[in-house]
């Protein structure tokens, strides 16, 4: 178990409540980017900070820098902390599950304040188990009370200004869902020494096997298949349980598209290409995305390229990259059980969501 606690944190015009982590082993403390966004916090300047890893490697970062409030859940504590922002603090934490370790340490007369309080009110993007704080060893020593206790089953509890906190092992062994962190790391910025697939562990769709997966996609594909108004059929798409956050990937579908239409041109095939396109849409099959809605809702952007079969009754059709993807990015493939099943479930599906021949329109699903 990693030490980790829930506080309030003040911004100019509100309060939220967010889990963080109390780690000794950085010198510094950090706020996240959705926080610091979310709070309207105003930054009091930058700082370049080298951070040394295990090995002898350096890595030089450059943070905004912060004042936060923090304090306790029932406001009988707060202080002020000068804190940097990190984009990413860690991978998501569980909480202690384990019910007989919870109720020793209720007999104990000991509340846990990251147990007590409901992870739903805490701030977070897309895991009620995000980490958005880090307090290191800058305040950590200052914020300990000095009480101590030795648990039976190994754990050790320490009490801080913000409430009871737990470490150690729980003794039931490692699962996948753990998050287990060591210092033998290579070049890595200080949000990967946090990543589950720095530490050689890695997500459930890629430990299980491909059986499992396959069952898994198949349940999901049963879940949530469902007929619309007009009697087609639509099955959502089905995302890796913990991910990051998508790019919109619309330079590179620019660029692709560019390259696209060149080549095209030379073949003097660009018509019959963009009527591929415009059949769909009076089939209903995409639908044209408005510049409005564009700006409103963040969306994918798919490269195409057409691909010729001369002898076939289709002789030209548009085949999609979901591999495409920036630098410093992940694919719509990355984001996916991949698996064949996958593919003949979404093909039509990530098809649809790519920019047409024309540059600056796209298209869509029409609902799902």
């Amino acid at each position: 178990m990693l030490q980790t606690i829930i506080v309030k944190i003040s911004g100019a015009k509100q309060k939220h409540m967010i889990r963080l982590i109390i780690d000794s082993g950085s010198s510094g403390s950090y706020i996240s980017e959705f926080v610091a966004r979310k709070l309207q916090l105003k930054d009091i300047g930058h700082e370049t900070v080298v951070h040394g890893l295990f090995g002898g490697l350096q890595k030089k970062e450059k943070h905004k820098k912060y004042v936060i409030n923090l304090s306790n859940v029932d406001n009988s504590f707060d202080c002020a902390l000068n804190v940097m922002e990190q984009k990413t603090i860690c991978a998501p934490i569980p909480k202690l599950e384990n019910m007989k370790l919870i109720m020793k340490i209720k007999d104990c007369e000991i509340d846990l304040s990251d147990l007590t309080v409901n992870e739903n009110f805490c701030l977070y993007e897309s895991n009620v188990n995000e980490i958005h704080g880090l307090i290191g060893a800058d305040y950590a020593g200052k914020l300990f009370t000095g009480e101590i206790k030795n648990l039976p089953s190994g754990l050790v509890v320490m009490n801080t200004y913000f409430g009871w906190t737990i470490m150690g092992r729980t003794g039931e062994g490692c699962s996948a869902s753990e998050v287990l962190l060591s210092l033998h790391v290579s070049d890595l910025k200080i949000c990967d020494l946090w990543s589950l697939n720095s530490l050689g562990i890695k997500e459930p769709s890629i430990s299980q096997s491909k059986s499992e997966i396959e069952e898994a996609v198949k349940d999901h594909f049963v879940r949530s298949l469902r007929r619309d108004d007009e009697g087609r059929y639509q099955v959502s798409l089905p995302w890796l349980e913990v991910h990051p956050k998508l790019s919109d990937n619309r330079n590179i579908a620019k660029r692709r598209l560019k390259s696209c239409v060149r080549s095209l041109q030379k073949r003097n095939c660009l018509q019959e290409y963009e009527n591929i396109f415009k059949e769909w849409v009076s089939e209903n099959i995409i639908e044209s995305v408005e510049p409005e809605e564009l700006a409103r809702e963040k969306g994918h952007f798919l490269p195409h390229r057409p691909v010729f079969k001369e002898n076939s009754i289709t002789r030209i059709r548009p085949v999609f990259d979901a591999s495409a993807k920036e630098r410093n990015s992940g694919s719509l493939n990355d984001f996916f059980f991949r698996t064949f099943i996958l593919t003949l479930v979404t093909a039509v599906l990530d098809s649809s969501t790519s920019s047409n021949p024309k540059v600056g329109e796209c298209h869509k699903l029409p609902s799902s």
